[in-house]
């Protein structure tokens, strides 16, 4: 698939960006009232982590000569950790599944505005930015999942 590093490489160098503006719109969203007083580090989670990793699986995947399935595995693996962490540490910080959810598609918002002002006006780049999309809904529907089931296990002690 072609302008995959464009993409990747562009979203590795908007990630401080995106975090800013991700940030910033989960503690004013009235559907995440949880966000307004949590500290930044807990706002942003693994996100730094997961994005640079989605944007390195992008460039690595256009450049390399291992088979793509294989980075895919790697790099599938180490989001679906993060993902799972990010659920978890929700479920932990009292988050509700539609907040969850909320926080998911604002990220994706960011990402894609982000990717999509980093490059020339123009850019074929819709099959990459699908790519990315695609890993960005897996590792929602894993963290969801994570979510989910830390709420229930802390019900079942409770």
């Amino acid at each position: 698939m072609r302008h995959l590093a464009a993409v990747g490489e562009a979203l590795l160098a908007q990630i401080p960006a995106v975090l800013e503006q991700f940030r910033e719109r989960l503690r004013w969203d009235a559907r995440i009232p949880m966000a307004a007083e949590l500290a930044e580090a807990d706002l942003e989670d693994h996100a730094t982590t997961f994005l640079a990793d989605i944007a390195q699986a992008l460039v690595v995947l256009e450049s390399s000569q291992v088979a793509p399935e294989r980075l895919l595995q790697d790099g599938s693996e180490i989001q679906r950790v993060v993902a799972e962490l990010h659920g978890k540490q929700r479920a932990q910080l009292g988050w509700t599944a539609e907040a969850h959810g909320r926080e998911w598609e604002i990220l994706r918002e960011e990402v894609d505005a982000a990717v999509r002002k980093a490059l020339p006006r123009g850019s074929a780049v819709g099959g990459a930015l699908g790519l990315l999309g695609r890993f960005l809904e897996r590792a929602e529907l894993i963290s969801q999942r994570s979510l989910r089931h830390a709420n229930t296990a802390g019900m079942a002690r409770e």
